[in-house]
Formats: C-alpha cells, structure tokens, sequence
C-alpha cells in the first residue's frame, strides 16, 4: 500500500510495539528476541527532515477567509510548498481571480516572505 503512494517502503522503518505491554517503545523489549532493529523512540530519532520545498510552485491551501473594512479580503492558511513574498502577484484557483500580496502575517507579526510550514 504505502508503494502505491510514491512511498519508498525499504526507507520505511517497521517497528513492533505493544502499547498495552508497554513493549519496544522506549526500550527494547525482552520478549522479541527476534527483532533486531530499533525500539519505537530510537526510530523516531533517526527521522530525517526533509528539505522544505521552497523550489516548488506556491500551494497555500485557503482554511478560511475575513472582510476587513479598509483592508479587503484576508485569506488565511499555510504554506505548503514555494515561496510567498510581500509584492507577489497571485491566481487563487480554481477561479481565477488574481491578486497582489500587500503584506504577510504570522502570529500577529508582519513578515517578509512565508515558506513551507508557515500558517499565514
């Protein structure tokens, strides 16, 4: 299944755990012997972190969206891939409309540029 999804399942750590029995999950358990890999803690340690996809087409999925007076439509939502700076001209999809970036917010502070992870 997760090769059917561009995953790459050799690169996939499997981890067997029992919750209940609290067994290989910050130490390796005694009772599988016949597993040789890390507990589930040791796994997540050895996450890498992917590169953010800065190079990417801007994606910035709309979660919702406010009428200010005297400033106009505020959309709000987070970056998913590319770059979005102060001055950008944009299309929202799929209607079309076109617009310019006047300013960026995150966190009630005006911001330059929003990248990948940043909900804006």
């Amino acid at each position: 299944l997760l090769s059917n999804i561009g995953f790459k399942v050799k690169d996939i750590p499997f981890v067997p755990t029992s919750g209940m029995g609290m067994e290989n999950l910050a130490k390796t358990s005694d009772k599988m012997d016949w597993y040789k890999g890390p507990n589930l803690i040791e796994a997540i340690d050895q996450f890498v972190i992917p590169p953010k996809p800065t190079d990417k087409p801007l994606r910035l999925p709309i979660q919702d969206s406010y009428s200010i007076k005297g400033t106009g439509v505020v959309p709000v939502g987070r970056v998913e891939s590319g770059v979005l700076n102060v001055g950008d001209k944009i299309i929202i999809m799929p209607t079309g409309f076109q617009g310019e970036i006047r300013s960026i917010e995150m966190h009630h502070e005006s911001i330059p540029k929003a990248e990948p992870g940043d909900n804006i």
